[in-house]
């Protein structure tokens, strides 16, 4: 093993020797792959597993990438309702450059129904595209819930929101200007090895499956690896910015990369600083990340409540639900009861939580908050919601 592992190193440095000999090479192939072999050799130094007979097994990365993350089984026509929330953006990216007349962008719910759909005239721009919302009255699903994340890609491929606004479904007729960027990494001849042994989320060593990335400032995507040792990631290749192509394909020396974990902001948190410096650095930057509050959504189903939300990931291994009578109050507000403890799922899956004939009493209402925990460690609650049932009044003509 030791043996194995020598000749592993000296492959490393036998890579960044060549690099550091080529700079002057004119075969953009050939500098591209001495920089693929130094990633390589790199990887399995620092991650690869073991296998019974000594000898490194690895996996199609691309493959476990795209296992590790939700599978949305995605509609392919739009069914309009009667609400819906407008979407728009004057500077989308595709592939690093705005996107060109004739790119598709679509939105959909979170369990991957086609809510939305726009066809690029001006390059740069969508919308404005109506997003629609789920019709509670009839059994199908058609689009959004009050309250939950509009998902969308541009030519199929997944598009990172860039604001200024939320892409959440809010209520109907608002109007969103949500700027999207999407892209697939595109390996350029330069890059920056990015490597952690002690990343968390909300204190706890990073899962394996996690997925983390990194981004220019401008949104494109330059660096992805898969988590395959609690709390480690990397060498993952973070590359930089060709200046000899128009398209825009990562970093430049001296900008800082942002790093997510599970398509959440992560924070950089030493020791080296998180910037891209020169070809062929070897950088250890740990992640911290807090989990995101949940995004509650409810709706009434004659005299029952149900509740939905997404998992989030990280490091919860459930989810408490709780009501109240009163519309801002916390778990721990007098009144609040505790309803049902959710296992959580994979990032990304929907789970419900349906409270039967609760409002079949005249004038009382009832308000709802989850909460990600796990053991007796509880994250933040996420935003309260309610189900009404207004008396009526009697009144004169």
């Amino acid at each position: 093993m030791h043996m194995r592992y020598d000749f592993l190193s000296r492959l490393y440095h036998f890579g960044r020797f060549l690099q550091s000999r080529h700079h002057d090479l004119n075969d953009l192939g050939m500098r591209a792959w001495l920089a693929r072999l130094t990633v390589f050799a790199a990887t399995i130094l620092l991650v690869a597993p073991l296998g019974d007979t000594g000898h490194v097994q690895l996996g199609s990365l691309t493959q476990r990438i795209a296992q590790a993350e939700p599978t949305l089984l995605k509609t392919t026509i739009v069914t309009p309702t009667s609400e819906w929330v407008n979407s728009y953006s004057s500077r989308s990216y595709l592939h690093g450059q705005l996107a060109p007349s004739g790119a598709v962008v679509r939105a959909y719910n979170p369990r991957g129904v086609l809510a939305g759909e726009f066809t690029v005239t001006q390059v740069g721009w969508y919308g404005v595209m109506p997003v629609y919302r789920d019709d509670p009255n009839t059994p199908q699903d058609e689009g959004l819930l009050p309250g939950e994340e509009v998902r969308f890609t541009i030519d199929d491929i997944a598009a990172h929101s860039m604001g200024p606004d939320s892409p959440i479904w809010t209520t109907n007729g608002a109007l969103l200007q949500v700027d999207l960027v999407a892209n697939t990494i595109t390996p350029t001849n330069e890059w920056v090895g990015f490597y952690s042994f002690n990343s968390t989320v909300d204190g706890l060593p990073l899962a394996v499956g996690s997925v983390v990335r990194g981004y220019n400032p401008r949104g494109v995507l330059a660096g992805e690896t898969i988590v395959e040792h609690v709390g480690w990631y990397g060498v993952m290749a973070v590359y930089r910015d060709d200046p000899n192509t128009p398209a825009d394909e990562g970093l430049r020396s001296g900008e800082v990369v942002s790093f997510t974990v599970n398509g959440w902001p992560a924070t950089p948190i030493g020791p080296n600083p998180a910037t891209w410096t020169a070809n062929g650095a070897l950088l250890q930057v740990d992640l911290a990340q807090i989990s995101p509050a949940p995004r509650l959504a409810a709706r009434r189903q004659d005299n029952d409540v149900i509740l939905t939300w997404l998992s989030l990931g990280g490091s919860a291994d459930h989810y408490e639900v709780y009501r109240s009578t009163q519309p801002y109050f916390t778990p721990e507000s007098p009144g609040a009861e505790w309803q049902a403890d959710l296992s959580a799922l994979p990032l990304g899956s929907q789970l419900s939580y349906q409270d039967d004939d609760v409002l079949g009493v005249a004038g009382v209402s009832y308000f709802y908050l989850v909460r990600a925990a796990n053991g007796d460690q509880h994250y933040s609650a996420s935003n309260r919601t309610g189900a009404f049932n207004f008396a009526l009044q009697p009144g004169s003509q």
